[in-house]
């Protein structure tokens, strides 16, 4: 999943403290568990906590610019609803690594 996300983070560099990969982790790591940004900090030893909320915001902008629109944005004279259901349980499924007993 990782590197089909990477994609839409085209315009986004790699740094010499962080790369587009660790920035994405800790973008889904964040979303994932809900930890506090102290935690994350720790978790992935960044120095500060504003380096995490700095990293998701980096991540965050591309990705609602350019894979929200493209995924996420229900279209009702395009697509039926459940069927928009359906596509958008199976990314659930893959994002949270969910089973069917799970949904």
């Amino acid at each position: 999943m990782n590197q089909r996300l990477i994609v839409y983070l085209d315009e986004m560099k790699d740094s010499q403290v962080r790369t587009k990969s660790e920035a994405l982790a800790i973008y889904l790591f964040c979303l994932k568990t809900g930890m506090t940004q102290r935690v994350i900090k720790a978790h992935f030893r960044l120095n500060e906590r504003v380096d995490v909320s700095r990293y998701c915001e980096q991540v965050r902008m591309p990705l609602l610019a350019k894979f929200v629109p493209d995924f996420l944005v229900s279209c009702p004279d395009v697509i039926e609803r459940s069927e928009w259901v359906k596509q958008n349980t199976e990314i659930a499924k893959e994002l949270y690594g969910l089973k069917d007993d799970n949904l």
